[in-house]
């Protein structure tokens, strides 16, 4: 079989060293000495019979079974597409994100969603619980995102719908699995022992910056502050939880602070397994959300600022490396057995969709069969196939086209590209210079 390089191939040369990424596979090769010489070789032979030399043959076969080299006929293009259109398709598991209430105790101004008093109640409840026992496939996974609103607010929903979802699992043969993203506020070491009953072990919470810029977004209802019951719940559940990940919005007006942040909960947490800190791109993904735009920070300015911020481990450590991986689906929202749940028992695909009168695709109340409509919904149709600038970037692997939402909000007219596509470069060259100086 002849063998041609991937058009995915990164390759940053200096002088003697260098350093081979594909965004394809996300592998990695640093080159070195006479074994860099000979991987170069191939790179540029990648045709050349080499079985009567044992070292290249066996480097070729490393190189090919990474990606770096593909097959001639191979079109990588059509395999990553239909890699992700299998994806979409695939009726495995059943994932659910439940918004059991649109109520909350923060109003924070860039929030896309309206703070609705509704919350899941009984009715729906049971209504939910037949949905997936309906439509969960045996011998399959159970996957669940408590999401609000503030899910806290909606307690005792949770409690009745952990302990039926359970026992569905346990029937049927399935994994269960639990996340939640909460504001923090009420997330205090009684309540995680609480949850942990529940099996809810892993969480987000959001904490804007140090305590000046986040007290002037993640304000309460009644305009306090927020910071100092989140750092102290922080401090006490951390050693509770299975995992805990805080992201941290970033705006203009609060970067400084976002970074001061990052750094002390590094200092403080980054030793404990679990935990894990990074910063957040903020758009406004909706009419709710009232930051003025000149306050949000472009795809590229947000790269530059996590560039910025890289773990000082990483940043010494020349063996170690952050290099993004590649994606089947940019998101659940792709994927047919993915589901968004309002209070009302409404379906979507995309968190930012609910409270949008014209997204749901269906509803818990109703018979549904997503199967029969599937090529129907936009979010089966989106793909990055209909990109002609997608179609030929080297970064496709690593974000299939970026968010479908903003897509459809912007008429197709913006792409929301990976960070990496503004960074990569600069890390392999970091990383190559650093290798240099072993």
């Amino acid at each position: 079989m002849t063998y041609k390089t991937s058009r995915y191939n990164f390759l940053i040369l200096e002088d003697d060293h260098g350093i081979l990424y594909n965004s394809r596979t996300g592998k990695t090769v640093l080159l070195k000495g006479a074994t860099g010489d000979a991987i170069n070789w191939l790179l540029v032979n990648p045709s050349e019979d080499v079985k009567a030399r044992p070292n290249l043959a066996e480097l070729k076969t490393s190189l090919v079974d990474t990606g770096f080299l593909v097959p001639h006929d191979e079109d990588e293009l059509a395999s990553i597409l239909q890699a992700n259109a299998r994806a979409r398709k695939s009726r495995e598991g059943l994932h659910l994100t439940i918004s059991v209430t649109e109520a909350c105790n923060f109003r924070c101004p860039y929030c896309y969603q309206s703070h609705a008093q509704k919350s899941i109640d009984e009715k729906t409840a049971d209504r939910l619980v037949e949905f997936v026992r309906h439509n969960l496939p045996q011998d399959s996974e159970l996957s669940v995102t408590w999401y609000g609103g503030e899910p806290l607010l909606n307690l005792p929903v949770i409690e009745k719908l952990s302990a039926e979802f359970t026992k569905i699992c346990k029937q049927s043969g399935c994994a269960y699995s639990t996340f939640m993203i909460t504001n923090g506020y009420r997330l205090n070491a009684d309540m995680v022992r609480h949850l942990a009953s529940l099996d809810i072990g892993d969480f987000q919470i959001t904490i804007d910056g140090d305590k000046e810029t986040h007290d002037q977004t993640r304000i309460l209802a009644g305009g306090q502050g927020s910071y100092d019951v989140i750092m102290k719940n922080l401090k006490d559940i951390v050693p509770l939880v299975d995992s805990m990940a805080v992201r941290i919005n970033v705006l203009h007006s609060n970067r400084d602070g976002a970074n001061r942040l990052l750094k002390k909960l590094d200092e403080r947490f980054d030793a404990i397994e679990g935990f894990h800190a990074y910063l957040a791109h903020v758009d406004d993904a909706s009419e709710n959300c009232d930051v003025e735009r000149s306050n949000l920070l472009t795809g590229e300015e947000f790269a530059g600022l996590q560039r910025e911020n890289r773990p000082e481990t990483i940043v010494s450590d020349a063996t170690r490396f952050d290099l993004p991986q590649p994606v089947i689906n940019v998101c659940g929202a792709e994927r047919a057995n993915n589901f968004v749940v309002d209070p009302e028992g409404q379906l979507f695909k995309c968190w930012n969709s609910v409270g949008r009168t014209d997204e749901p695709v269906g509803s818990i109340h109703q018979p549904f069969h997503h199967a029969d409509r599937l090529d129907e919904n936009k979010w089966q149709q989106f793909s990055a196939d209909q990109d002609d600038i997608c179609r030929e970037c080297k970064f496709l692997p690593l974000c299939m086209g970026g968010c479908p939402d903003v897509r459809f909000r912007t008429g197709q007219s913006e792409r929301d590209c990976v960070s990496s596509k503004y960074t990569l470069i600069d890390d392999l060259t970091d990383l190559v210079q650093r290798q240099s100086a072993v």
